[in-house]
């Protein structure tokens, strides 16, 4: 496969204006009505971002990919993400499979129950999306904090 194209080579999100790592410019006559679908994609991408890098992690541990980590210092040196955040949402798309993953909440919830035991975290995040979006990711801590010590989270309590 050839080298896949920069952000600089060309609007990877086909998005108006002009997109560099660094900046969107957009053009001076958008709508607003273009201005809110831009603000759609936008937070579209930021939520998925981090599940795109833990399975395309994951995906290079499964193939046995040699030098992952020397990859990872590879690309923070060029701004990109460190290996620990490479090496964290690995973890957690591994922990939480894709058919398991809540479209609604975001990946840090997820990220706070994938320690769990295998059939607890599918409870949690059921719980917390019946809160949506009242519940934090402060809630969802003190509810695995519960489930850790073996008791219930206290919906009673629940602010």
């Amino acid at each position: 496969m050839s080298e896949l194209p920069t952000v600089a080579d060309r609007n990877l999100l086909a998005l108006p204006g002009q997109v560099t790592r660094t900046a969107l410019i957009l053009p001076s006559d958008l709508s607003e009505g273009d201005w809110q679908a831009v603000g759609n994609r936008l937070t579209q991408v930021a939520s998925g971002v981090m599940w795109w890098l833990g399975d395309w992690w994951a995906f290079g541990k499964k193939k046995e990919y040699g030098e992952r980590k020397a990859f990872a210092e590879q690309l923070e040196k060029q701004g990109g993400s460190t290996f620990q955040t490479c090496r964290d949402a690995g973890w957690v798309s591994r922990a939480i499979e894709t058919s398991r993953r809540r479209d609604v909440l975001p990946w840090t919830f997820h990220r706070e129950v994938a320690g769990l035991e295998p059939d607890q975290p599918d409870e949690a995040l059921d719980w917390a999306e019946g809160q949506w979006p009242k519940v934090t990711v402060r809630d969802m801590r003190r509810y695995v904090r519960r489930a850790k010590a073996g008791t219930r989270f206290d919906e009673a309590n629940f602010p």
